[in-house]
């Protein structure tokens, strides 16, 4: 198993402080809810060519990584959204695979994260 944090503990921290363990669990949960449905959706907009689309959804999928504190996923997203919003989708074709494979690694890690929370 990985042991490389994909989560930046200070901004998880901050949250803790701000809204207790209450206001961590709500937003990985709305992270956990609608994330996957977002991802789907920047896969789906991908195949299809549908640049518009990927940009829409990469730009939501940042915003809720940048408030977990997912930073590598939130900057990744962030190329991606740049890349769409040009239409330099042959730019896109190496960034797919790894926003995949971050973005289990972040769901899983804040799935993790949401049970720890609430043992």
């Amino acid at each position: 198993m990985n042991s490389q944090s994909h989560l930046d503990n200070a901004m998880i921290q901050q949250l803790l402080d701000l809204g207790g363990k209450d206001l961590l669990g709500k937003m990985i949960g709305l992270f956990l809810e609608h994330a996957p449905l977002r991802m789907d959706k920047i896969e789906a907009a991908y195949v299809s060519q549908d640049l518009d689309e990927v940009y829409r959804e990469a730009h939501a999928l940042k915003s809720s990584a940048a408030n977990l504190g997912a930073n590598e996923l939130r900057f990744l997203c962030q190329d991606i959204e740049l890349l769409a919003h040009d239409g330099k989708a042959s730019e896109l074709v190496p960034k797919m695979p790894e926003l995949v494979r971050l973005f289990h690694l972040v769901k899983d890690e804040l799935a993790q994260k949401k049970v720890d929370l609430e043992a």
